[in-house]
């Protein structure tokens, strides 16, 4: 009787750390029956369990779960599991922290994120997979063995990230076949990052060390008047108190604050995933300045934005203003506040940045500014433009001198557009806009100033 009763106690056990997967939203499989909870944009929609839309390619399976991600709420729009019951308690391994899952996006790319919980709501930061193609199934990974050993316990509840974007629209995204596996070895071949290397094709146990490639030039030096400057971080002026340069939001980037570079300072970010900067304590109106200001360095990051934050958990507001990355220099770039506000950020109440993508990147010089590059601001009474809306071109005249140069971002942030006229008039040419707003930065001999177009 002892011996079937330890038995029965072991599968007990055995039974009670075991996890329901892979998760393919098949009748009778797992996923498909489970109570998926949406959160973070607004009044989302429950998520479906439907025919596969698109059975081709890589994914040829029956059913798939759909996810509609309203343009309404946060950028982080994503549905979870219940804890315990679906996915159940498990505890990570070398055997199970390797996740892959197919994913399509419909007309959009952006890139995705996984996170696990325990019964108590203890987590690990979302570890993200860059999505760069669209309306086609793709297969992402995941690699979650920072939780093998962790200290707040055994994992009961998926966390599903499908759209990890700002967005302008309504976005519906199918996903499937989420399977726990072996992180592959290293092959130092395959240019990706896998196994335990520590860069892709480069470091671990079975590769040969990662170069070392950093800065070696010394960031630009500002020259705006430190009377209109408000200072986050940069040797040039004094920083506004109550910074916190590594907040504990759960994420897994590696910082060191003021590492050297040519004798300067700078933000080191190693292996960004996201990485916040907080001054809550000493929260800053910014009514009367126009530009937030960074310079930034990486060898290889492909994916680079900064939010800024304006409001408290939960109903803060964040927007993305993406980078174009050109690496192994200093990129300076001053990005009008006016950006922020135009999607809801109360520049008046701003605490927070938060910087996302990938890579390794430093970062200096972060700092909110009257005048840009120390020149004039200028208003839009300083440019004709015409027509707007404009369903092809729009032509623009500038009255205070010669426009150096026009760059275009659309409401994300990405840079779409950018030339340098060195002329007083110039045509913008949107055949290659998609209808919607645009924010145009103009250079001229005598300030920048920006403008809104509009694509109908």
């Amino acid at each position: 009787m002892n011996k079937i009763t330890l038995l029965f106690s072991l599968l007990a056990i055995s039974f009670g750390f075991s996890q329901n997967a892979p998760i393919d939203f098949e009748t009778g499989g797992h996923g498909a029956s489970w109570t998926w909870s949406v959160f973070e944009n607004g009044a989302n929609p429950a998520v479906e369990i439907i025919a596969n839309p698109v059975p081709v390619g890589i994914n040829t399976s029956a059913t798939v779960m759909k996810f509609t991600a309203l343009d309404a709420g946060m950028n982080w729009a994503g549905c979870e599991s219940m804890h315990g019951s679906d996915i159940g308690t498990w505890t990570p391994s070398a055997a199970n922290s390797y996740v892959t899952m197919k994913v399509y996006q419909v007309g959009f790319a952006s890139q995705v994120a996984l996170k696990y919980a325990t019964s108590s709501g203890w987590a690990i930061g979302e570890v993200f997979a860059p999505v760069s193609t669209a309306d086609t199934w793709v297969e992402v990974s995941f690699d979650m063995s920072e939780w093998i050993g962790g200290a707040g316990g055994d994992p009961d509840q998926i966390i599903l990230f499908p759209d990890h974007s700002d967005r302008t629209a309504d976005h519906i995204i199918y996903i499937d076949d989420i399977s726990f596996s072996t992180v592959p070895e290293a092959t130092c071949t395959d240019g990706i990052k896998n196994g335990d290397e520590t860069g892709v094709d480069c470091g671990g146990s079975s590769c040969a060390a990662c170069p070392v490639i950093e800065p070696t030039d010394a960031p630009p030096t500002p020259t705006t008047a430190a009377m209109d400057v408000i200072s986050i971080y940069s040797d040039a002026y004094t920083t506004t108190s109550g910074v916190d340069y590594n907040p504990n939001w759960g994420q897994s980037t590696a910082v060191t604050v003021d590492y050297s570079v040519a004798s300067n300072n700078t933000l080191k970010y190693e292996n960004l995933n996201y990485q916040g900067t907080d001054w809550t304590a000493n929260s800053l109106d910014l009514s009367e300045y126009n530009y937030l200001h960074i310079d930034f360095w990486s060898h290889d990051s492909s994916d680079l934005g900064i939010y800024l934050i304006s409001g408290v958990y939960p109903t803060n507001v964040e927007k993305e203003f993406v980078f174009t990355v050109t690496a192994d220099q200093w990129n300076s770039v001053d990005i009008p506040l006016s950006y922020f506000s135009n999607l809801g950020v109360d520049i008046s109440d701003a605490n927070q940045f938060k910087v996302e993508g990938n890579g390794t990147v430093f970062l200096d010089n972060l700092y909110f500014s009257k005048a840009n590059l120390s020149v004039n601001d200028l208003s839009t009474s300083s440019f004709k433009l015409f027509p707007n809306p404009s369903q092809q071109n729009w032509n623009i005249e500038s009255q205070k001198g010669q426009i150096q140069s026009i760059t275009v971002y659309n409401v994300v942030g990405k840079q779409v557009l950018a030339f340098t006229p060195n002329a007083s008039k110039a045509i913008v040419n949107g055949s290659v806009l998609t209808p919607g707003l645009y924010f145009v930065i103009i250079k001229t001999e005598s300030g920048i100033g920006n403008i809104k177009l509009i694509k109908n």
